[in-house]
């Protein structure tokens, strides 16, 4: 009966550990992603990168010492919403934004991002509400059907031209895009 009870606590404690692991090797994905958005976006030259810029690798400020990093809003330690609109952001996204587990809002409109939207973003399960308005992006429009079906808003540029969407598609201001394509 003894040595039963201690294998159930083996198996507790092995098990615990487990979850712990997991949770770091995703806490310092979500971490790394967050870095190589800004080295990407020219994080140096953002109008406000308040904690972007330092070591702090706590960007959703759980330890009582560190503040949330700008733009950022979080649950639990997990990042759910970057909102870092008319922050002068340049450059290209970066496809590792995808490591963001629990990302649930990416607004980075009105600001100088070009190349195409990377096709990792149309994977993110959690990703509900993207905003990409007032950018410079062309190529494809990744397909958003993977992440349980919600679709995707993203609103449209001005002058773009939009290829293929889905049925709910407003072409005159926000949209829901299953994909097509992007110019302008």
């Amino acid at each position: 009966m003894r040595s039963i009870a201690q294998g159930v606590c083996l198996v507790l404690v092995v098990g615990l550990l487990v979850v712990v692991l997991c949770s770091c090797v995703n806490a310092d994905s979500q971490y790394d992603a967050l870095r190589d958005f800004y080295t990407a976006t020219g994080g140096s030259n953002w109008a406000n990168n308040t904690g972007w810029a330092s070591n702090n690798n706590d960007p959703c400020g759980r330890n009582n010492s560190n503040k949330i990093w700008h733009g950022l809003q979080c649950s639990g330690g997990w990042v759910t919403q970057i909102l870092l609109r008319k922050n002068g952001l340049g450059g290209v996204l970066p496809s590792s934004l995808a490591n963001i587990p629990y990302l649930e809002v990416l607004d980075l409109s009105d600001n100088l991002l070009i190349g195409s939207i990377p096709k990792s973003l149309g994977d993110m399960q959690s990703l509900s509400r993207l905003r990409l308005i007032n950018n410079h992006f062309s190529g494809a429009i990744p397909s958003f059907g993977s992440n349980g079906g919600r679709g995707v808003l993203v609103k449209k540029p001005p002058g773009a031209i939009l290829g293929r969407t889905d049925s709910s598609a407003d072409l005159g201001g926000s949209s829901r895009y299953s994909s097509g394509s992007l110019e302008g």
